[in-house]
C-alpha cells in the first residue's frame, strides 16, 4: 500500500493506493500556514481507519511550495519516506523543451492520466479548480496550453467590486438570459466560463490541425460548466489521482 496526495490551492487529496487502485479519496483544506503536526495528525488518523501502524511511502504532487516544505519536514521528523512528483519523474509523455521544468505537478498528472483514460497520445485536457487551465499533449508530447482565473476567484472579485451584486449559489440556467440577477449572474459566469474554455479547446484543435483530438476534464469546479460546454468530451473528477496511480504502477510500486 501508498498514498498519493495530490496538493492544489484549495484543497489536498490523500488518496489510498491499493491492488493498483484508487480506493478511497480524503479531502483536506490546504491551509499555507498549518503545521506538521497538523498534517501528522490529519494522516494518522487515516491510518486509524485502515487499522495501520504506521503511515505508508507517500507520492506527493503539489502546487503550493509551502505544503512541499511541510511535508518534507514531516517526512525528516517522523521518519516518513515520499516521493515528490514533477517534471523529472517517469511520466509515459515527454515535455516540450521550450516549457521547461518549472511546469505545475498538477498539469503533469493530469496530462499522465488522460493520455490513459483515452488510450492516445493526443488529448486536450481541461481543470477548472482555483484557476482555469487547458492545454495539450501532441504525439506524446505536452507541447503547452493556457492559463486563465477560476471561477470561484472570478465570482468573489465580481461581488467585491460591485455594490448591487451579493453571494449567490451558482447553478446553470435553462437559458443564458437571464431575468433575475442570481440567474443573469449564473448565466454571465458558468455559460461565460464554457464558452471560455470552449473557444481555447477550438483554437488549439486549429492549431493543432486535429478537429477530432479528444477532450477530458476535471478540477472542483468542472461540474457547474461541463452541460454548458460544446467541446468536453468526458469528465473524469479524480483524474489527479489517477495520473498519480499511473506512476505508482508503472514504478512497479
Amino acid at each position: 500500500m501508498c498514498w498519493a496526495i495530490d496538493v492544489g490551492n484549495t484543497h489536498y487529496k490523500v488518496g489510498i493506493i491499493k491492488n493498483k487502485t484508487v480506493e478511497q479519496v480524503y479531502r483536506f483544506r490546504t491551509i499555507r500556514e498549518q503545521s506538521i503536526d497538523e498534517y501528522y495528525f490529519q494522516l494518522r488518523n487515516i491510518c486509524r481507519e485502515h487499522d495501520l501502524l504506521q503511515i505508508p511511502h507517500l507520492w506527493i504532487a503539489s502546487v503550493v511550495p509551502s505544503v512541499n516544505i511541510a511535508f518534507e519536514m514531516l517526512g525528516k521528523t517522523k521518519g516518513i519516506s515520499m516521493t515528490f512528483i514533477d517534471a523529472d519523474s517517469p511520466f509515459s509523455f515527454t515535455i516540450d523543451e521550450r516549457i521547461g521544468k518549472k511546469i505545475g505537478a498538477d498539469i503533469l498528472i493530469l496530462a499522465e492520466a488522460a493520455m490513459a483514460m483515452v488510450n492516445q497520445k493526443d488529448v486536450i485536457i481541461v481543470c477548472a479548480g482555483t484557476a482555469t487551465t487547458v492545454f495539450a499533449v501532441v504525439g506524446g508530447i505536452l507541447i503547452g496550453g493556457a492559463i486563465a482565473p477560476g471561477i470561484k476567484g472570478s465570482v468573489e472579485s465580481l461581488i467585491d467590486n460591485a455594490a448591487l451584486l451579493s453571494t449567490t449559489y451558482l447553478e446553470l440556467p435553462e437559458k443564458a438570459i437571464g431575468q433575475t440577477t442570481e440567474t443573469a449572474m449564473s448565466s454571465g459566469i458558468l455559460y461565460g466560463f464554457a464558452g471560455l474554455v470552449d473557444g481555447l479547446i477550438s483554437r488549439m484543435k486549429k492549431e493543432i490541425g486535429r478537429d477530432d483530438i479528444p477532450v477530458v476534464a476535471s478540477g472542483g469546479m468542472i461540474s457547474k460548466i461541463e452541460r454548458a460546454s460544446f467541446e468536453i468530451d468526458k469528465v473524469y473528477p479524480d483524474l489527479g489521482m489517477e495520473g498519480i496511480l499511473r506512476l505508482i504502477v508503472e514504478g512497479g510500486r
